[in-house]
């Protein structure tokens, strides 16, 4: 959550889909799709891309082989309650 900056509820919608390279080859972006809006703009929330470091994208990778995870199944499966704690 730290090194991407998000906020609980976002963390609950990351999907392995959401994880994508950047054009240069290096470094990954994570799409945030239910992000917080403030403004009531965004009916789902709002969209943004965020930093998401190399060393994090290597455990979440490995996370999901392990894991079985589907390409658009969460990475996490708990309630915003239980993350908080």
């Amino acid at each position: 959550m730290g090194d991407c900056g998000l906020r609980v509820a976002e963390v609950l919608d990351v999907c392995p889909d959401h994880i994508s390279r950047r054009s240069d080859g290096r470094h990954y972006r994570l799409e945030v799709v239910g992000g917080k809006d403030t403004t009531g703009e965004y009916l789902d929330g709002k969209h943004r891309e965020t930093w998401l470091p190399v060393e994090l994208e290597r455990t979440i990778n490995r996370y999901i082989q392990h894991e079985d995870i589907k390409r658009d199944e969460p990475l996490i499966d708990r309630s915003k309650r239980t993350l908080q704690h």
